[in-house]
């Protein structure tokens, strides 16, 4: 069960489904998707739903819709902390138990809070490994932290809105994943979150990520030598927060050390959908190009010489490292994305940097010595191979299912 519909693309949640799936299918087993889907989002469409059942699997699909407020003035502050409000695919909780019936299924995967929130009054005695990405409140915490620009009195109140409403988020988080058999999240500093919230027995996950056959491991000896004109490439939708926080940082922060210490002649393309955040000043310069959305990447994976993620905040896992360590791209990364991602060492499958020096000076190494880059590139599709492969990931997640089981 998941929130939408899984498939290879570039969002964590849906590229875990997908990888499970296919994960699952190598080992015989047969598999149902039970996508949750609001009503309004674009993301649960006919051809994902086609893809998946090529690979032989059923798909249903149930909607919801968030609930209008039953509240008028003070009272409403009330309904908005309601379980439902804040987890509005909770309402499909019938219709789920429903369906589980009819489906007689021997365990359930849940990934994040959308399923995890149907299931949790849910009555059906099928055992479930819940899975949660980042907890309901961490993104808010981070948008007020790093992006909000506001008057002092109403970055209070927000300050005092929003540890209200982290209050109720962490709650129900920590009880939707309690009441699960087995217990899971994809990004590795929560399993201390929720450990120090009572969550026993919460497992590291690792992303199961979709091998599509292109790899870029050789291109790095062959690659370097003459040429000094580098393209460095940056990939997110730029109205999410973690991409426009590491917008923020790029621009406030990273681009000044990157156009007065790299010793190479460069440009930057932002890959993304969206527009540059009006609250952000864009470098004014032609050395940095806003690409919006790129349906096929392939061209860039191939022709560009590293990854940069200036993300600079430990929330979740950048699922856009995890696709370029498939494909044995040089990844420069902020010191703060080994949090969720502690495979990342600096050096050996990547480059990481806590300071705007420090991710020049990392790319100054990779652009000057293409023997290093070529051992980064090996280990960094290593890595994938080992840790993050379809095969290897979705296993762990498929062997915690069959210890529930027995």
């Amino acid at each position: 069960m998941t929130n939408g519909i899984p498939f290879p693309g570039d969002n964590g949640i849906p590229m875990m489904g997908w990888g499970l799936v296919r994960g699952m299918l190598a080992r015989d087993i047969k598999v149902t998707v039970v996508g949750l889907c609001n009503e309004d989002d674009k993301s649960c469409s006919q051809i994902f739903i086609q893809d998946l059942m090529a690979l032989g699997v059923t798909v249903e699909v149930l909607q919801y819709r968030k609930p209008e407020l039953k509240q008028k003035g003070f009272m409403s502050i009330l309904d908005r902390l309601s379980f439902s409000q804040l987890y509005p695919a909770s309402l499909l909780t019938t219709k789920v138990s429903s369906m589980l019936s009819e489906i007689q299924a021997d365990a359930i995967i849940a990934v994040h809070t959308e399923p995890l929130s149907a299931l949790l009054n849910c009555k059906n005695d099928i055992p479930v490994l819940g899975i949660m990405g980042d907890p309901t409140s961490q993104p808010a915490y981070f948008r007020w932290k790093y992006l909000d620009v506001q008057k002092i009195s109403s970055l209070i109140f927000n300050r005092f809105w929003l540890a209200v409403l982290s209050y109720y988020y962490n709650k129900f988080d920590v009880e939707m994943l309690k009441a699960c058999v087995g217990r899971g999240v994809v990004a590795a500093q929560y399993v201390k979150w929720f450990s120090n919230r009572g969550v026993e027995q919460c497992d590291y996950f690792p992303i199961p990520i979709h091998d599509d056959g292109l790899q870029i491991t050789d291109r790095y000896k062959k690659g370097f030598g003459a040429s000094k004109n580098k393209k460095i490439i940056m990939l997110g939708a730029l109205h999410t927060t973690v991409t426009k926080v590491g917008l923020k940082y790029f621009s406030e922060n990273l681009y000044s050390v990157i156009e007065k210490e790299l010793k190479f002649d460069f440009k930057i393309h932002i890959i993304g959908s969206g527009q540059w955040p009006s609250d952000i000043a864009k470098p004014d310069t032609d050395k940095v190009v806003l690409r919006g959305y790129v349906d096929d990447l392939s061209k860039d994976w191939l022709d560009a010489d590293i990854l940069l993620v200036p993300t600079n905040i430990e929330l979740g896992i950048r699922a856009r490292i995890l696709t370029a360590l498939s494909k044995g791209m040089c990844v420069v990364a902020h010191l703060a994305n080994v949090q969720g991602i502690p495979e990342l060492v600096h050096g050996y499958n990547c480059i990481l940097g806590a300071t705007p020096d420090e991710l020049v000076d990392g790319m100054n190494e990779i652009f000057s010595d293409s023997n290093y880059a070529e051992n980064i590139s090996r280990n960094a599709r290593a890595t994938y191979e080992k840790i993050f492969s379809e095969e290897v990931a979705s296993s762990k997640i498929i062997d915690k299912v069959m210890s529930i089981l027995k």
